[in-house]
C-alpha cells in the first residue's frame, strides 16, 4: 500500500459519518452513524434503574428486567432511523427522559405501551424545542401505564375531532377521509360510562372546565357546517342572487354545487 499519496478517496453508506485522520499513515476511518447511535443508546439503556432496584424484590426485578429489555428492543431500532438522534443522545436531559421511560416500561405489562413510550421519545427529538409540547411529552411518559386503552382511544378521538378536518368541499370525499381516519383510530371499543373522564382528569391528561358541553351532533354541525347546511333551492331567487354576488366577487359559478344530502338544493363547495 502506498502511504505517500496525498489524495485519498472515502466511500461510505447512507447516513454515515466519515472522519479522515491525517497522520504519518494517512489512515481513513469511517464511522456509521446508525452504529454510533445504537452504541450510545445501548449504553444508556443498560444503566441500572435505581428507583426500580431500590423498591422491587428479586422476583419483581426479574420481570422488570425482561420488560426493560423489550423496551430497548422496541426503542433503539426506532431511534436509529432518526437523523437528529445523535444530538439528542448527547443531551443529559434526553438521557434522563429515557431513564424515566424505562421505569414506566418496567411497570407496564402491555407491549403497546412500550411502542407508545418509544414514539413519545422520538416526538421529543422532533419537537422538543417547543417547551409547551415537551412538557406534555414528559407528563405522558410518566402516566402511560396508568391510562386504559379505551380511555386513550377516546382521548385520541377527541383530539382528532378538534384538530383534523378534510380540506375537500366534496361531501362524499370528505366523509371517506374521515371514515378512514377514525377507522384507523378505533382499534378498541370506546368506554360507555364517564369514569374514563374522571381518570384522565386525575392524571392531568385533560382539564374539565365548567359550562355547557355540545353534544356530538351539535359539535359536528359546527365543525362541518359547510357539509350539513341546507343551502339554497336551485333556480330560486336566492340562487340567482347568489350567482350575482359570486360574479361581482370574481368567484367561479362552480363554487355552488349540488347538495348531495338534499335533492334540489345547492351549497358552497366548502367544508
Amino acid at each position: 500500500m502506498d502511504f505517500s499519496k496525498k489524495e485519498q478517496i472515502q466511500t461510505a453508506g447512507d447516513k454515515a459519518i466519515q472522519t479522515q485522520m491525517s497522520d504519518f499513515n494517512n489512515c481513513n476511518v469511517t464511522i456509521n452513524s446508525s452504529e454510533l447511535i445504537r452504541s450510545i443508546a445501548t449504553e444508556v439503556c443498560s444503566k441500572e434503574l435505581l428507583n426500580i432496584y431500590r423498591t422491587c424484590t428479586h422476583d419483581a426485578l426479574e420481570i422488570a428486567r425482561i420488560r426493560d429489555q423489550m423496551f430497548a428492543q422496541t426503542f433503539i431500532p426506532r431511534l436509529e432511523k432518526i437523523e437528529s438522534a445523535m444530538d439528542a443522545l448527547r443531551d443529559p436531559s434526553f438521557q434522563y427522559m429515557i431513564q424515566e421511560a424505562r421505569e414506566t416500561a418496567a411497570k407496564t405489562d402491555k407491549c403497546s405501551n412500550l411502542e407508545l413510550l418509544s414514539e413519545l421519545l422520538i416526538c421529543h427529538i422532533e419537537k422538543g424545542k417547543n417547551k409547551k409540547v415537551d412538557s406534555g411529552i414528559n407528563r405522558a411518559i410518566k402516566i402511560v401505564d396508568e391510562v386504559d386503552v379505551d380511555s386513550l382511544c377516546a382521548l385520541t378521538i377527541i383530539c382528532a375531532l378538534h384538530n383534523i378536518a378534510p380540506l375537500t368541499g366534496n361531501i362524499q370525499e370528505g366523509f371517506s377521509i374521515l371514515d378512514q381516519l377514525y377507522g384507523s383510530i378505533l382499534d378498541t371499543e370506546l368506554p360507555k360510562e364517564n369514569d374514563w373522564i374522571d381518570q384522565l382528569n386525575v392524571l392531568g391528561a385533560i382539564n374539565i372546565l365548567p359550562g355547557r358541553f355540545l353534544k356530538l351532533d351539535e359539535f359536528l354541525g359546527d365543525v362541518y357546517d359547510g357539509y350539513f347546511c341546507v343551502g339554497i333551492k336551485q333556480d330560486s331567487a336566492e340562487h340567482k342572487e347568489s350567482l350575482k354576488i359570486l360574479a361581482e366577487n370574481d368567484d367561479e359559478e362552480l363554487l355552488l354545487v349540488e347538495n348531495e344530502l338534499i335533492d334540489g338544493y345547492l351549497r358552497l363547495n366548502v367544508v
